[in-house]
């Protein structure tokens, strides 16, 4: 049986939107910048053969991500509360139906008001809309020196892949599918807001694209933002991509001749034009800098480095 906060949850809070005033719209519209490529994701071994096999990419929830302060909640504030409870009481009193509810919302005005917590279900509100969001994170390039560390991170300690994708290969790709290709901005402190609720809604993506300078600025990140998540059960959403894309494999320094055997097979066996796509591997030059030298696959079983 639904309780009346139940009620109260799902009549008024659930339909909502979160709304800010124009004065902060205008700032956080500012903090937007959009990004046009080109894209390197850094990858393991086994998640490049399972995306690679079936010709996607992969979206996760904010929730699910590498930092506690993605999308946190306690950064996000709703403003008069108290008016809110107040507006949605006149509001639930003159637009119920049932006589016997009115009168018991008549009657108990106060004990309504005291017993509804709204920021903590804005809270619960924000976190349900927070797994709505998919984010898909890349690089912006592979050869900086600050890049030894998504080696690191990301591929593997060296032994997988990164990809380089060209989505302008299909223009109107992002809009059919509604990503939104966005720099990360870096920040030394991140940003709190306070937002109200109606009807008139707000794009939250700078909350979604912010992290803080000193740590995460090495990544130099772009992120695909969906919103409307529909996910799996294991709460990730893979979109099929075209084949096309894909323009260049890079291989780690430690990744070995037979895992980049079994790539180039995937490739294949899946139909991809390697004539379309580079391949190389980084390598240790006498600087101690990781530098890509280009592979020749002629045949794909035996690699060469092209000098």
């Amino acid at each position: 049986m639904h309780s009346e906060q139940d009620t109260f949850i799902n009549n008024h809070i659930m339909p909502i939107q979160i709304t800010v005033d124009k004065e902060l719209q205008e700032k956080l519209s500012k903090e937007i910048n959009f990004y046009g490529g080109p894209y390197y994701k850094f990858i393991d071994l086994e998640g490049a053969k399972a995306c690679l096999k079936n010709s996607n990419i992969q979206f996760s929830t904010p929730d699910t991500l590498n930092d506690p302060l993605e999308c946190c909640v306690d950064l996000l504030k709703m403003r008069n509360s108290e008016e809110f409870k107040k507006e949605f009481y006149k509001n639930e009193v003159k637009t119920t139906r049932d006589p016997f509810r009115k009168k018991k919302l008549l009657k108990n005005r106060s004990n309504f008001l005291k017993r509804y917590d709204v920021n903590e279900e804005f809270n619960r509100i924000l976190l349900s809309r927070i797994r709505q969001i998919g984010i898909c994170s890349f690089a912006r390039h592979y050869t900086e020196d600050t890049d030894y560390l998504l080696w690191s991170h990301y591929a593997e300690n060296h032994k997988g892949i990164c990809i380089e994708y060209d989505f302008e290969f299909d223009p109107v790709y992002f809009a059919r599918n509604k990503f939104k290709p966005i720099l990360v901005n870096y920040k030394t402190k991140l940003d709190s807001y306070e937002f109200d609720i109606s009807d008139d809604g707000i794009d939250i993506i700078p909350w979604s694209v912010q992290k803080i300078k000193k740590i995460w600025s090495y990544e130099d990140e772009v992120r695909l933002i969906h919103y409307n998540l529909e996910t799996n059960c294991d709460g990730k959403y893979r979109p099929v991509i075209n084949k096309e894309f894909i323009t260049k494999i890079i291989f780690g320094c430690q990744c070995e001749k037979s895992n980049m055997n079994e790539i180039v097979r995937i490739l294949q066996d899946k139909e991809y034009d390697l004539s379309k796509i580079k391949f190389e591997k980084m390598q240790l030059n006498s600087e101690q800098k990781l530098v890509p030298k280009e592979i020749s696959l002629l045949p794909y079983e035996s690699f060469h480095v092209v000098r």
